[in-house]
């Protein structure tokens, strides 16, 4: 797993160093404090050749640009490079697990002239932003609007069907929404049977946060018996209804311990941030860290300062 994490100039972390990462680590802090970038940064802190941190830097800019592909469909790897000129300079993020170094914007064509392969390049090509590659990205899941892609979420589920574990998702779901049934894929539609009708509906149909809940539980399976998998959550409680919180958790706590996966998630929330606590309380779950990201650093804590902290409505997330 990713213990330790060095952030040299990467967006909006100029200096940042963290010696302490566990299975579960909860990121909090104001808006436009850095909270995503650190996910983006921990992102990285698993690549291992420069094919990866090339479609890595394509992925993070799409994420936060869904549109570019779109608008850049033309020249789309010149375009790309532009782009990354424009937005990055030198970053270096170093884990124990491994160390990027971005010299300069100017790196970036060394990259694809030298060191990409043709396979990495012709995906670079591809319109569809949600038909991009994985290439030796597999090991991790980027979780980041409210519901999820619908053609993610499809092929996300192929892999709870290699593990013949459908009912297991049906239950949750049962818990999550009582009218709700049973997930399936039909017609190549993520679709839900809802009490008292006959047919299944798309999902897409549904609030978000119905299709959050079951992406997150995917996203374990995909990554499942993977090096360094992690399971990446940008503002967890997007479209979730405050009530199922403490489902989220529990699930997020059950499938990493099962699949030996790390992960990390950012918040705003303070019922989120409360019913963390009474999870990992009722779970006796001691493998988790809370970090509250300030202007000028950070603040850490475990169980034990976490629950204090919580007990006393002191001040862990700026309400």
């Amino acid at each position: 797993m990713i213990k330790l994490l060095e952030i040299e100039n990467y967006r909006r972390l100029q200096s940042f160093k963290f010696d302490g990462f566990k299975r579960i680590n909860l990121i909090t802090g104001a808006n436009n404090i850095g909270k995503t970038s650190l996910l983006e940064a921990i992102s990285f802190a698993t690549l291992e050749n420069p094919d990866s941190v090339v479609l890595n830097l394509f992925q993070i800019l799409q994420r936060r640009d869904p549109e570019l592909p779109i608008r850049h469909k033309n020249e789309p790897v010149d375009s790309f490079i532009r782009d990354i000129k424009k937005r990055y300079k030198f970053f270096k993020i170093k884990s124990n697990l491994t160390k990027i170094v971005f010299e300069s914007s100017d790196s970036i064509e060394y990259l694809f002239e030298v060191k990409v392969n043709d396979k990495v390049r012709k995906y670079i090509q591809i319109v569809n932003p949600y038909m991009l590659p994985d290439v030796d990205t597999k090991h991790y899941v980027f979780i980041v609007d409210a519901g999820g892609s619908i053609i993610k979420l499809k092929e996300l589920y192929k892999y709870v069907q290699a593990n013949e574990d459908e009912e297991f998702i049906d239950e949750n779901i049962r818990l999550f929404d009582k009218n709700i049934e049973k997930f399936k894929i039909i017609n190549d539609e993520p679709s839900v049977k809802i009490k008292n009708l006959n047919d299944y509906i798309p999902i897409s149909e549904l609030g978000e946060g119905l299709k959050r809940f079951i992406f997150i539980l995917l996203a374990f399976y995909k990554v499942k018996d993977k090096k360094n998998s992690l399971v990446l959550i940008d503002e967890i409680e997007n479209g979730i209804w405050y009530k199922n919180y403490e489902l989220v958790w529990k699930n997020i706590i059950y499938l990493s311990k099962k699949f030996d996966v790390q992960v990390f998630a950012t918040t705003h929330s303070k019922e989120l941030i409360e019913s963390f606590v009474k999870v990992i309380e009722k779970e006796n779950f001691e493998d988790m860290s809370f970090i509250e990201l300030l202007q000028d650093g950070y603040m850490h804590f475990d169980k034990d300062t976490l629950k204090l902290e919580i007990e006393n409505d002191f001040e862990v997330r700026g309400w």
